[in-house]
């Protein structure tokens, strides 16, 4: 049996809270071959580096900016048409087509003010494969071969290897998710390095903002689940490294500011911070705040969190 798995929602952590559906579908059908449709254009191709880590994966087909829609016909909905009007081969011949796409936001306005299940669970709830005892977690397997080139940028970082390292995941993908308002990542690097710990910055450009650690900037994904991997426990908003970090069974102290954290980090080992709401800007400085102005799902503004409720998560983990 041929069987497409459709993914076309451009980002990282809903790619690999696939990884549980992934897992069941090969477990039904372990002799399939399961063919995985994704963009290549995101993020210097982060999402195929993504599924090549994914256990069941046996082949990635790289689509520029479609989305799909139902499995019964398997064609493309003219409104979501942007780049090709052309099905892919591996729709057409496919025997089944897992189409996770616009399910996905509606699940997530369906779960807007009640108690979600997280994304993990959903896709295996939605495709019929969901059983009491379904493991809903991110699934992520290091190369080997990364592991050895992390040992060597170590050594060229200078990075101590009798301490505990630190991830710090710097920004979002969106601003309403960012936390490093007046160089907080800055404060907590040195209370850190007091502490004898050693930071290290994550972000396609942007550097650690101190003189007590370093930054891993411009890596591509592979080299960076390597990285976390390594790492201790990682301080990072809701954006896809902190899916990656749990997918290598790192530790997280997630910072939250808009949904509910369950809908994304059930099951994680995590510290969510803050664990409940700290409020939000007033009104007219709501309408500035880029945290405060999301309006659906609003947890609590990520200004208010601060630098030692950070500190305070993190040794908590370090300190086990």
């Amino acid at each position: 049996m041929r069987i497409a798995l459709i993914r076309q929602r451009p980002s990282i952590g809903d790619c690999l809270l696939l990884a549980p559906l992934i897992y069941a579908i090969k477990k039904r059908y372990p002799d399939s071959k399961l063919t995985v449709i994704t963009d290549a254009s995101y993020i210097s191709g982060a999402l195929p580096l993504i599924f090549d880590g994914i256990p069941g994966v046996d082949k990635i087909e790289c689509v520029p900016s479609l989305e799909w829609t139902t499995e019964g016909n398997k064609e493309i909905d003219p409104s979501l048409r942007s780049a090709s009007d052309i099905v892919p081969y591996t729709v057409r011949k496919a025997d089944i087509v897992y189409d996770c796409n616009s399910a996905f936001m509606q699940f997530e306005r369906d779960y807007n003010g009640k108690t979600p299940y997280g994304i993990g669970e959903f896709w295996l709830r939605h495709h019929g494969y969901y059983t009491p005892d379904s493991s809903t977690l991110p699934i992520y397997q290091v190369n080997p071969e990364k592991e050895e080139e992390v040992d060597a940028w170590c050594i060229e970082h200078r990075v101590p290897t009798h301490k505990k390292l630190v991830g710090m995941v710097l920004r979002s993908g969106a601003i309403c998710r960012d936390w490093d308002y007046d160089n907080k990542s800055a404060s907590i690097s040195m209370s850190l390095h007091s502490a004898n710990y050693f930071p290290i910055g994550f972000d396609p450009w942007k550097v650690l903002p101190s003189p007590y650690g370093t930054s891993c900037v411009g890596k591509q994904l592979d080299f960076v689940a390597a990285l976390l991997k390594r790492c201790s426990v990682v301080l990072t908003p809701d954006t896809g490294l902190l899916h990656l970090a749990q997918a290598v069974n790192t530790p997280t102290v997630a910072l939250w500011g808009i949904l509910d954290p369950n809908l994304r980090v059930k099951g994680y080992n995590t510290i969510v911070v803050p664990q409940t709401s700290l409020g939000n800007c007033t009104d007219g400085a709501a309408h500035m705040c880029p945290c405060c102005r999301w309006k659906f799902q609003q947890w609590s503004c990520m200004k208010r969190i601060t630098i030692p409720m950070m500190t305070e998560a993190l040794l908590q983990i370090l300190r086990q």
